[in-house]
Order: structure tokens, then sequence, then C-alpha cells
């Protein structure tokens, strides 16, 4: 009798991780929709994500973005000083929202080595 009890919860949780991994899945969307939701969620959080501050608090701009994978990609951007590129992981929430999950540390592209203009 405690074999079955013991195979019963086994298969229940089973069962569970199998809907959870279904049900909190991101629709499949196309890379294109994908990506520009990626982009919009980037032209508004960058800044919250690299780790260096834009020179005279400009405001990043992006300039180019390449995916390299389903979830990974290479943002390129600039404050009108420095340049800079940083790799990324995201994922899809199933509501179609961007978490990024890791965002390396920025790749120096060109510096002006400028300061702000008092």
């Amino acid at each position: 009798m405690a074999v079955n009890k013991k195979m019963i919860i086994l298969g229940l949780v089973i069962i569970g991780i199998i809907g959870w991994l279904v049900f909190n899945q991101s629709p499949n969307l196309p890379p294109a929709e994908r990506e520009a939701l990626v982009a919009d969620y980037l032209k508004v959080n960058l800044r919250q994500w690299s780790a260096v501050s834009p020179v005279c608090r400009q405001p990043f701009a992006i300039y180019n973005l390449e995916f390299t994978d389903k979830n990974d990609g290479t943002v390129f951007y600039e404050d009108g000083y420095n340049v800079y590129s940083a790799d990324f992981t995201y994922r899809l929430d199933r509501n179609n929202q961007v978490v990024i999950t890791h965002f390396a540390e920025p790749f120096p592209i060109h510096l002006s080595g400028e300061v702000c203009p008092d």
C-alpha cells in the first residue's frame, strides 16, 4: 500500500512539472516579433542594464541589435561620446514580456575621452 501511495505522489509531481512547463512558456512567436519586443524593451530599459553610465547623462541610443540565437543577442549603443557593445540573454514570459536573464559587461568600441562641459 505504501508503494502505491509513493507511485501516485510521484505521478502527481511529474504531471505538475509537465503542466508548469507547458503553461509557463511564452507562445512561440516568429523571430521578427520576438526581436521587435526585445528592441522596444532595450530602448526603454538599456540604462538600467548597462554597467557604464552615459557621458553628460545623455540617453543611450541603440544603433544596432544583432540576434545570434533564439534567446541571445548583442546590442551596440552609444551616448554621443562613447560606443559600447554588450551580449545579452533573454526570454519571454507567458505574457510576452521581455525578461533579461544575462547582460554582459559592456565592451568599449570607441571611447572619446571627452568630458562634460561645465
